[in-house]
């Protein structure tokens, strides 16, 4: 894993808090080159992706019920 400078760390942080601000108003905000912060959005997107739960194959098992207590 690569270590980011933290200007750079704090507009990834800006990117995800708010994803309808562009690329270039984070960049020039944070004082990063706007292509650089876009690959590095994109590459920790692809590496989220790649931890996001997946959808099991078999159905859930029923819950088993407890027998009542006489």
């Amino acid at each position: 894993m690569k270590t980011l400078d933290p200007r750079m760390q704090a507009a990834l942080l800006a990117c995800y808090v708010t994803p309808d601000a562009e690329f270039r108003e984070i960049a020039a905000a944070h004082g990063v080159d706007r292509e650089q912060l876009q690959e590095e959005w994109f590459d920790l997107e692809e590496q989220r992706r790649a931890y996001r739960a997946r959808p099991a194959l078999l159905p859930a098992p029923e819950p088993t019920r407890m027998a009542a207590h006489a």
